[in-house]
């Protein structure tokens, strides 16, 4: 996924970073996505969001 586009301050980036490692580690399942966009949600813009949010949906359409 690509974070650059979102804008992201330092602290945002490294955070979302860190997230999601942890969704790929859990081996991207539905529970462990929806836990790092609730993460994720908490320290973005309402903007920001929908544009990770687009990103992940993309992501996962091409994965099913």
């Amino acid at each position: 996924m690509n974070l650059a586009s979102l804008n992201l301050t330092t602290g945002q980036n490294s955070k979302l970073v860190a997230w999601q490692n942890e969704c790929m580690k859990a081996g991207c399942t539905k529970e462990s996505r929806v836990a790092f966009m609730k993460k994720a949600k908490t320290i973005l813009s309402a903007d920001q969001y929908a544009q990770l949010k687009s990103e992940c949906d993309k992501t996962m359409t091409k994965k099913t």
